[in-house]
């Protein structure tokens, strides 16, 4: 019995984490294409879109957060047969939405103005500010995207989310490779088009989103509910609004410190040298792929568990959680042998440059060894948030990152002298002191 009932939750998760994951490939793979163009043009412009890349998902990472919990909130609603309050939580998701969009896309436009503060070789510099201005106008409809898909993956209906995304990264794919080189008769933009095909991606795929919520039967209460309580009045959703920003601010903290870390070590590396930023770009591409597979497992068992939560079911709560971490463990131990034994060939997707391949190689090594602390930490946070728990999580993120990742990145990349190396090792030391303590916690919670 107990077999039969760990396969059927094993298939539910995989149920709902393959297409979450498919579509978490999406936000990232963005960036992902834009690199693969961009390499095309020179390692200056390798170094800058990675460094702006950087530097826009650390400060677009808390709103993320923020709407990931969107989900929850959702599949607690569900749990509890709570099914009336799904339009005022999609609205308040829209406002939230709108204005993290302004608020997040204002701060990138101002560091985009004022990039030489992050100490980077002055070319790098000049061309990866104007980048991160384009980029800041996307935010508003990222968000929006990020948020419906959030919203239709609480309620246990991922494929749209999946095919929407996905068609998203192939649409700009094809305007990079239209507006890079000004192809069929488009302008040449250089490496500012990468820029621009990622912004007309985001408004479009955004378009989509809400095009599917208003014409799918399944919203239709939704909708109906929407209407019924007004089209923008904020005295109607500003319970949900509190929830989803009690839930998700201390989750989007939680991403912000993990990838703050990453984006940080990003900056140190321009601090040694243009090889090092550019190998460090290449490694953290490849591991990002595999970090959104994490989150989308994260997400799934967030569901799982969050709709027990909502049924007050405490050994579906247990069961959920460590179906959530048994898969990743399997999933991610794959992915660190295949980046440890195939990185030469996934680094020549990228560069060709004898020296950013040499240190690119060396930090796939490590990005291979932590996968597991990574994959373990990024779904700990997944089902914590799954039961409510985010505010001692967020406690345990920052120090791992910010006081033992960044700190001893510096000193063993500097101080030490191990440059790039020791800035890696410090992160993998900061990954698996997250997913120990993040870990024991859900379970001593699940037992009470």
């Amino acid at each position: 019995m107990r077999l039969s009932i760990c396969r059927k939750t094993v298939r539910h998760l995989l149920t709902l984490a393959i297409p979450i994951i498919a579509g978490q490939l999406g936000t990232v793979m963005m960036g992902f294409t834009d690199t693969l163009f961009i390499g095309q043009l020179g390692k200056v412009e390798l170094a800058a879109s990675g460094v702006a890349n950087s530097v826009f998902f650390i400060v677009c990472i808390i709103g993320i957060g923020i709407l990931m919990a969107t989900s929850t909130l959702t599949a607690m609603n569900r749990g509890e047969g709570n099914q009336d309050r799904q339009g005022g939580l999609f609205r308040g998701m829209e406002w939230v939405s709108v204005i993290a969009g302004l608020v997040f896309g204002g701060i990138i436009w101002f560091l985009g103005k004022n990039f030489h503060w992050f100490g980077q070789a002055a070319e790098v510099n000049e061309v990866a500010g104007r980048f991160l201005m384009i980029l800041s106008f996307s935010l508003v409809p990222l968000f929006l995207s990020i948020g419906i898909k959030a919203f239709c993956d609480g309620c246990e209906d991922t494929n749209p989310g999946m095919v929407i995304m996905l068609a998203a990264v192939g649409l700009n794919a094809l305007l990079n490779w239209l507006l890079i080189w000004g192809h069929w008769g488009f302008p040449t933009l250089g490496f500012e088009g990468a820029a621009y095909a990622t912004l007309a991606s985001r408004v479009l795929m955004a378009l989509v989103f809400y095009v599917y919520i208003y014409s799918s039967k399944k919203y239709k209460g939704v909708i109906y509910s929407l209407l019924r309580k007004g089209m923008g009045k904020a005295k109607n959703i500003k319970k949900e609004i509190r929830e989803i920003l009690s839930l998700g601010v201390p989750s989007g903290l939680q991403y912000f410190f993990e990838i703050g870390a990453f984006s940080g070590a990003a900056i140190m590396m321009g601090w040694l040298s243009k090889d090092a930023s550019a190998a460090h770009i290449i490694a953290i591409q490849l591991a990002s792929v595999t970090y959104m597979a994490a989150t989308g497992v994260s997400a799934a068992g967030s569901i799982l568990v969050g709709h027990a939560f909502g049924r007050g079911d405490k050994k579906a709560i247990h069961l959920a959680g460590k179906t959530a971490l048994v898969t990743i463990l399997v999933f991610m131990a794959f992915n660190g042998l295949l980046l440890v034994l195939c990185r030469h060939w996934f680094i020549g997707w990228f560069a060709t440059d004898l020296e950013v391949v040499s240190i690119a190689s060396t930090l796939l090594i490590v990005a291979g060894l932590f996968q597991l602390s990574d994959g373990l930490q990024c779904v700990g946070l997944g089902i914590l948030r799954g039961i409510g728990d985010t505010h001692f999580p967020t406690y345990i993120t920052l120090f791992a990152y910010w006081v033992i990742g960044l700190p001893g990145g510096y000193l063993l990349g500097f101080y030490f002298g191990l440059g790039p190396l020791g800035v890696w090792i410090a992160l993998l030391a900061g990954l698996t002191f997250s997913a120990l303590l993040l870990n024991i916690r859900f379970f001593r919670l699940a037992v009470r």
